[in-house]
């Protein structure tokens, strides 16, 4: 039996654990022990590499070390099974697939690839042809590649109604299913992979694409802020919160329109229509982060209060108070000045 010395990795003083150590048996020799395993992928050596039954002079990472003295081939020649990665493959060069394509006259990509998909193409030559040779550089289209005898087009694919109607027929959930769909080697060679770029003009969205009818929300297009505020106002509603005849809380229990924003002020800030939920549900309530935007400065303030006190005798704040429960104050003016102009010390009696 042949053993080898991997030696110890640089820049450290002990070996590897499982990893490094002296007289591993060559590769030849521990292959011949697995081979008489039977087992049939990588999963099931994990498995037995970690048992008690592996012998000390085998090791469990045979890739890392079997790689470090060049004798590594693969897993399908480790395991016996003949079995080569898809990125480890060697395909036969382009001039020789072709021929050996053309010798199948098939007329289309379509036929091609129900046939890729059989047990009878040859190893070495890739389902995904069009990939892997114009990675190389070699592909020159299919119409070449088969010999079918038609000139190739420059816009090979379906018109956009077409394509969709195919993607519809699916059935599948979205965007993910569609990118799995597209490199499972099952789709149409006139339908694109990348549809959103083909049709840029026609896409809407993969929701509309696969027929699950979902849009994302910044390619919708909502109704004008004006058709939004009358739906909204026509169904009772009185604030933007998930409290009762609360806007949030009606769209949790009711289907909207499409047309309709779930999140009305997001859509319509952006837009710049936006006039607050006051405007919105009919209200005209404005909420508190807003209100100071609308009050009078300081100054202006002050003479209109002082009015008001003149003239409905409010000497203080129990008067002020009494007030406010029989009159109420325009907009521009907060019930609460000592709270709203704070850094000009405001409440003293009115005069």
């Amino acid at each position: 039996m042949t053993y080898i010395k991997t030696g110890y990795p640089k820049n450290r003083k002990t070996p590897w654990k499982n990893n490094w150590r002296y007289n591993w048996r060559s590769y030849e020799d521990a292959k011949k022990f697995v081979h008489s395993l039977n087992l049939k992928s990588k999963k099931e050596w994990a498995k037995f590499a970690k048992s008690k039954n592996r012998p000390k002079d085998i090791p469990s990472s045979v890739r890392q070390v079997y790689q470090r003295d060049g004798t590594w081939k693969g897993w399908g020649d480790w395991l016996g099974t003949g079995t080569i990665a898809s990125f480890d493959l060697e395909f036969r060069p382009f001039s020789e697939a072709r021929k050996f394509t053309r010798s199948l006259k098939f007329k289309s990509g379509t036929e091609w690839r129900k046939y890729a998909r059989s047990s009878k193409k040859p190893d070495d030559i890739p389902i995904e042809a069009e990939t892997v040779y114009k990675a190389k550089g070699t592909w020159t289209n299919w119409e070449d590649f088969l010999n079918t005898g038609k000139k190739p087009t420059k816009q090979p694919w379906r018109p956009f109604s077409e394509a969709r109607e195919f993607a519809h027929s699916l059935n599948l959930r979205g965007g993910m299913a569609w990118r799995e769909y597209s490199k499972s080697g099952k789709r149409p060679i006139d339908i694109p992979g990348d549809p959103a770029t083909v049709y840029k003009k026609e896409w809407i969205g993969m929701g509309d694409w696969v027929g699950t009818g979902y849009i994302a929300h910044t390619k919708r297009r909502y109704a004008t802020y004006d058709v939004a505020k009358k739906f909204c106002q026509s169904h009772g509603i009185t604030s933007g919160t998930l409290r009762k005849n609360g806007w949030r809380a009606y769209c949790k229990n009711n289907v909207i329109p499409k047309e309709i924003p779930a999140r009305p002020d997001h859509v319509y800030r952006k837009e710049g229509t936006w006039k607050g939920w006051g405007d919105f549900t009919g209200t005209g309530i404005i909420a508190d982060m807003n209100k100071q935007k609308f009050y009078l400065a300081w100054p202006e303030a002050k003479k209109e209060y002082r009015k008001l006190a003149k003239k409905h005798g409010i000497k203080g704040l129990s008067d002020w108070i009494r007030f406010l429960k029989t009159h109420k104050l325009p907009a521009n003016l907060p019930t609460q000045p000592n709270r709203v102009y704070t850094k000009e010390r405001v409440w003293r009696k009115m005069k």
